[in-house]
């Protein structure tokens, strides 16, 4: 997979994360996820700044998705 930590770098302010990104908030008062959390905000920013997925990256993450599908298959048809 690709080396991440080259893209650990600090932002201008000194720190890795933006303070211009507030904190990830829980649920709003009416009990539904606002349209786009300032969690979303910050990963959108993350993930932009990364380098694209090889096809090799792709298909390591594939194969851990399937790990995990397979998993809560097994588990919802042991549940039954």
């Amino acid at each position: 997979m690709t080396d991440l930590s080259a893209h650990d770098e600090q932002h201008p302010s000194g720190t890795t994360a933006d303070p211009a990104v507030p904190e990830p908030r829980a649920e709003d008062q009416t009990g539904t996820e606002p349209a786009e959390s300032a969690s979303d905000a910050y990963w959108r920013e993350i993930c932009a700044a990364m380098p694209p997925m090889t096809d090799e990256d792709i298909r390591a993450v594939a194969v851990i998705l399937r790990e995990i599908d397979n998993e809560r298959r097994s588990r919802e048809h042991h549940d039954k």
